[in-house]
């Protein structure tokens, strides 16, 4: 993946499941019991496999019903309690078990009834409970594995900017693009640390915390200088230290110090920019410097 695709994603390709609504809103788990996690099908499965023999069964043929066949239903009740403790739904699976011992004590399944209503409305009510992200698939990706996306050589080159870039990543695929811009020009920062030391000045020392301003008008000193007159690692490529100059300041005016301010805000599709841009950036210094 060589950028992030800058186009936002319209209400036309969100999940059918959430029925067009938002795709980054937050979610309830139990919505999410519509699709995509096989341990939220399974608990899908084991309810309406029990609803059927509990609820659609007509009460004097379930009377009837062999021994074998109640030994199947106590073994779903078991394995939906587990599944439950899976989950972490715990008054769901302690009812779970009751009813499940109330079968082997010998209770008939017409007694159930009420319990095993009861039974899915706390089920229901727990997963109300419980909040989760959905992260669209194209985003996937840049969620869990950012620094892969980023670029992971240039991250080796700067490992300073590995938390920055795992932040930044998270944020942009969670629609939080101000959040991803502040991270990105802390990434920004690093490269820029890197460029001062190039220039072999002990005012231009990271540890010293040189500003941006600072670095860049010493790399501006140090281009108006005769090849001769500059330090020895600027005189070997003019060009790339030219480029690097010059994105950094593009960067600082455009969208470093708008963002340090909080009435600026960055919508998804210019975060996708930002993000594209620094990422650029860093992989033009990673070619020459390191962190």
């Amino acid at each position: 993946m060589d950028a992030v695709d800058s186009t936002p994603r319209g209400r036309d390709t969100l999940p059918a499941c959430l029925g067009g609504e938002n795709s980054h809103r937050l979610v309830s788990l139990w919505e999410m019991l519509k699709f995509h996690a096989s341990k939220f099908v399974k608990l899908i499965d084991s309810v309406t496999v029990l609803s059927t023999y509990i609820l659609d069964r007509d009460s004097k043929e379930s009377d009837v019903q062999s021994e074998t066949f109640y030994q199947s239903v106590i073994q779903r009740f078991s394995e939906l309690s587990c599944q439950l403790a899976d989950m972490g739904l715990i008054m769901s699976q302690k009812k779970s078990e009751r009813i499940r011992d109330e079968l082997v004590g010998g209770a008939r399944i017409p007694d159930l009834r009420e319990q095993f209503d009861e039974l899915r409305a706390r089920v229901k009510d727990e997963l109300d409970l419980v909040l989760t992200l959905l992260v669209p698939a194209t985003d996937m990706r840049l969620y869990e594995s950012p620094l892969a996306v980023f670029g992971s050589d240039t991250v080796d080159h700067f490992p300073g900017v590995g938390l920055e870039v795992e932040e930044a990543g998270k944020c942009l695929a969670l629609n939080r693009g101000t959040a991803c811009v502040f991270h990105l020009m802390r990434t920004m920062e690093v490269g820029l640390r890197a460029l001062g030391k190039s220039l072999n000045d002990p005012d231009m020392d990271p540890k010293r915390n040189p500003s941006w301003e600072a670095i860049l008008k010493k790399s501006d000193r140090e281009l108006q200088q005769p090849y001769a007159g500059r330090c020895p690692e600027w005189q070997g490529d003019p060009q790339f230290f030219a480029e690097a100059t010059a994105t950094l300041r593009a960067v600082k005016d455009a969208w470093r110090n708008p963002t340090m301010h909080v009435d600026i805000r960055y919508d998804e599709e210019q975060a996708r920019d930002v993000w594209n841009a620094v990422r650029a950036f860093m992989r033009h210094l990673a070619t020459k410097l390191h962190g």
